[in-house]
């Protein structure tokens, strides 16, 4: 990756590409056209990734796609299911961390609230509404904030 593009996309943003990429690269890679890593990456940016390409630029979050390929050419090649099984469980895990921090939330633990929803978003940065549930969170832990 280069440097242009670690400086443009957030953590998250590069997270949210990669676990893209392993959901979708193995689709286009090989196949009856014989599709290649480069060929899988412009595929999985141009009809996945239009929210960061109206945001980036589409030779920033293809770059970010090549390189995740590049680091994980692993990914071309995983089943249909192991794909399938890797989100599922990705997904469960912050739905998990989520009812955690609810959890935590109602017992006024709320550090531990807002660490598992920052754990929930590394887990499922697509997921929407953690700002939103961070700042319900930080608003309970000071309510003299307010105003």
């Amino acid at each position: 990756m280069t440097a242009t593009t670690a400086k443009l996309l957030s953590e998250l943003e590069l997270l949210e590409i990669g676990y893209t990429a392993n959901e979708h690269a193995g689709r286009y890679y090989g196949g009856p056209l014989g599709l290649n890593a480069d060929d899988a990456a412009r595929y999985v940016t141009e009809g996945h990734l239009g929210h960061l390409i109206a945001r980036h630029g589409f030779g920033a979050v293809w770059d970010a796609v090549a390189n995740h390929l590049a680091g994980n050419p692993s990914v071309l090649t995983l089943t249909n299911t192991a794909r399938t099984e890797a989100r599922n469980g990705r997904i469960a895990s912050a739905e998990q961390h989520r009812k955690d921090a609810k959890r935590s939330f109602d017992i006024g633990d709320f550090d531990s609230a807002l660490a598992l929803i920052a754990d929930a978003e590394q887990l499922d940065p697509r997921f929407g509404g953690y700002a939103s549930i961070r700042l319900m969170i930080s608003q309970a832990a000071n309510p003299a904030a307010q105003v």
